[in-house]
């Protein structure tokens, strides 16, 4: 489950053939619980909500940077406390530009992992894209918010976390950082702080990450360095994880 939403954008489209086209999923990435075919209400948690809502008005108001991290045991309502947040933000006024992404058990450790799945999510990547159209996708959302001279460059390192290769015959840049983790490395995070940077520039964002304790260290290395460097910008990470985060990550 993983994708982007600029809350208040129509989800279906209906085309003149009476043919519908789905174009996003709710802002809360899954469906209200129903009780005798009504939703259910969100009972006992007004203080975290109020807590989260209030985190994030902040967070627009001083235009500042914030990390939330909610832990608890399986089944002790996150998801749910998740999606009553989501929908509330979806119902305040302003545009605000939500990233989803969860880590899989199956996939837990995997390099850029988590990354991988919010930008793929965000640039309406499908698996079953062939390599041209997926480049295609990812140059196309690079190109709604970021400057002119930052465009390919950004392209090419977001690539390199996605699984989508840029040729670099032309990519000095790009050919030395294949040739140095480290150099590699430094090069994604800048490309993604750019790329958030942009996005902030234009509407608030907000950041939910699920199951981060199945993560890999890069993934979580990636949120730390966009904390750091957004400091100064209405960005906000809300992340769930099992207690044992803190022991897979204690910094």
């Amino acid at each position: 489950m993983c994708g982007d939403h600029l809350v208040r954008r129509s989800s279906i489209a209906r085309l003149d053939s009476g043919v519908y086209i789905l174009r996003g999923a709710r802002a809360s990435g899954d469906a209200l619980r129903l009780l005798l075919g009504k939703p259910t209400s969100c009972v006992g948690r007004e203080y975290e909500l109020g807590q989260l809502q209030g985190s994030f008005l902040s967070c627009i108001d001083e235009s500042q940077s914030r990390a939330l991290l909610i832990t608890g045991q399986a089944g002790m309502g996150k998801s749910r406390l998740r999606q009553e947040f989501l929908n509330r933000v979806a119902e305040g006024s302003g545009d605000v530009q939500i990233l989803l992404g969860q880590v899989e058990p199956m996939s837990g450790g995997s390099t850029y992992g988590l990354f991988q799945q919010v930008i793929r999510g965000l640039c309406g990547v499908l698996e079953d894209d062939s390599l041209t159209a997926k480049k295609r996708k990812l140059q196309e959302r690079c190109e709604q918010h970021l400057p002119a001279g930052q465009r390919l460059a950004v392209s090419e390192f977001l690539g390199e976390l996605c699984g989508i290769p840029f040729p670099d015959e032309d990519s000095s840049l790009l050919r030395k950082a294949r040739q140095n983790p480290v150099q590699m490395n430094e090069e994604i995070g800048h490309a993604l702080v750019s790329f958030l940077r942009a996005e902030c520039a234009v509407h608030p964002v907000l950041l939910v990450l699920e199951d981060i304790h199945w993560a890999d260290s890069l993934s979580i290395n990636l949120v730390g360095r966009a904390l750091r460097d957004l400091e100064d910008q209405p960005f906000l990470v809300l992340a769930f994880a099992r207690p044992e985060v803190k022991d897979l990550f204690p910094a």
